[in-house]
């Protein structure tokens, strides 16, 4: 009997730990919404960078600023191009990277530093851990607005297919990768990339509302146009 007691206070506490650390606040997530000194940034912002507002410069000086970024990432040689400073992460595809058009930084993006359509036909990879849920997202931005599936027309069965994610009054979207359309979209599961935008992205074509944890197939059934490639 007290044996079966101990195993159930085990089954609980375990449970209560689960649900905790999936509904606690990202420290990622709440150093994106804030400035180097700790007060509040407006979307669209990123550690105190305003998008479509603040230049190259001044975007390099925040980032050495902030106290989340100055520990968690270091500046690197690579680049996506020559308005492009890229930085490496703490950890394995957790790097960060901004794109400017005209000296002003105009796109903030976190994580794996790939498209989606690259990561079509390889093998579904687990993202950074210092990435937050999709439970930690809801918490912190309420449920997505809209949401579509990336996978090759050409592939019935497809190496694996990318979810999006949109929050277009936060200017914000993220990318979630699953091996095959039969899984199912997880509070537990994590982007491997997080895009802040200058401007709210045009999310009308080939979206999909959000209706809850779901199968991807169930999402994709929707769709009218349903290939990214």
């Amino acid at each position: 009997m007290r044996r079966k007691v101990a195993v159930a206070l085990a089954v609980i506490l375990i449970s209560l730990y689960v649900i905790s650390h999936l509904l606690h606040s990202s420290a990622l997530l709440s150093a994106i919404a804030t400035n180097p000194d700790g007060s509040s940034c407006r979307p669209p912002c990123a550690f105190g960078i305003e998008l479509g507002k603040t230049t190259l410069r001044d975007g390099l000086t925040l980032i050495k600023a902030h106290p989340y970024t100055r520990q968690n990432f270091d500046r690197a040689d690579a680049t996506w191009d020559s308005k492009s400073p890229q930085f490496k992460g703490v950890s394995p595809d957790f790097d960060l990277a901004f794109r400017a058009d005209t000296n002003t930084i105009t796109t903030v993006s976190i994580g794996k530093l790939v498209p989606p359509w690259m990561l079509l036909r390889r093998a579904s990879t687990a993202p950074s851990n210092e990435m937050p849920t999709l439970s930690q997202m809801i918490s912190s931005f309420g449920s997505p607005s809209t949401l579509y599936v990336h996978f090759p027309c050409e592939s019935a069965v497809p190496t694996s297919v990318v979810v999006s994610f949109y929050y277009p009054e936060s200017h914000l979207q993220f990318f979630i990768q699953y091996a095959t359309l039969n899984e199912a979209i997880k509070p537990e599961d994590r982007p491997y990339q997080i895009v802040i935008w200058a401007d709210s992205r045009d999310t009308t074509a080939n979206t999909i509302s959000w209706h809850g944890f779901a199968l991807i197939k169930d999402y994709l059934s929707q769709l009218q146009d349903q290939c990214s490639l």
